[in-house]
């Protein structure tokens, strides 16, 4: 369910995820435009060891690697450690039958620089059981054509 892992990061219920990369944002909505009405379509990749100056919004994503199956579904939710350097974490819930890397929003929150780099654990990954009848996972993400 967990490729590349590391036994260090289970916790009794939780596995941290590790920091692999960091894109920004890039195009309309990122920096001043409206990103309401138009969803920002591009990234680039930041070369980590960097510097997040106060308000900066970075999309991180883990080392780990999940295949959730049909009965399980997850949670990410900030470490404790986040909270005490000064990230704002955005994160979310992953569907039973996603497959790939998780991504979450990270911001300095501070009025100071803060440094961010790979292996940072920034996000707890909450598993649970799933009961009943899913609804196949279908996204463009994976690909799959929605029109």
């Amino acid at each position: 369910m967990i490729e590349n892992f590391d036994v260090s990061c289970f916790k009794p219920v939780s596995y941290e995820l590790r920091l692999g990369s960091a894109s920004v944002l890039v195009g309309e909505g990122s920096r001043g435009g409206n990103a309401v009405e138009k969803e920002v379509t591009e990234l680039s990749t930041l070369k980590l060891p960097c510097v997040l100056k106060p308000a900066e919004y970075v999309i991180g994503k883990s080392m780990e690697k999940l295949n959730m199956p049909s009965n399980l579904m997850a949670v990410v939710v900030p470490t404790s450690y986040a909270i005490r350097v000064g990230f704002g974490i955005n994160s979310g819930k992953i569907d039973p039958t996603y497959k790939g890397e998780v991504s979450f929003g990270i911001q300095n929150l501070l009025k100071h620089d803060i440094s961010l780099s790979v292996g940072m654990r920034l996000v707890h990954l909450l598993v649970s059981e799933f009961k009943g009848e899913t609804i196949p996972l279908e996204t463009k993400y994976f690909g799959v054509d929605l029109k």
